[in-house]
């Protein structure tokens, strides 16, 4: 009897994750994002910022927490918030007033 395949890890396209955590490591010489109890990764960085900001941004979108390990081996828990829009660049004498004697209205 052949081996049937095994389903992939983690939740079916539109499902939730059972989990409910995302979990930022260190591995290596870098950082990476998985959810608690797997094995298998979300993605992987050079950075702790850059992999902090992945996960943050993920478990905001599936509504889920964030611990992050830190250099002793703890976890801490974040509890991502609402992403903010940064404020537009104001252009250069956008609200200056023309120079005096100049025919500008």
């Amino acid at each position: 009897m052949p081996a049937t395949p095994r389903p992939p890890l983690g939740p079916r396209p539109g499902e939730r994750h059972s989990a409910r955590e995302l979990c930022v490591i260190e591995i290596g010489d870098g950082w990476a994002v998985r959810w608690r109890g797997e094995v298998r990764l979300v993605a992987s960085f050079e950075t702790m910022r850059q992999a902090l900001n992945a996960a943050l941004h993920k478990a905001w979108l599936d509504q889920v927490d964030v611990l992050i390990q830190q250099r002793d081996g703890t976890f801490n828990r974040m509890r991502p918030l609402q992403p903010v829009e940064p404020e537009p660049k104001r252009r250069r004498g956008a609200n200056r007033a023309p120079p005096v004697g100049s025919t500008e209205r």
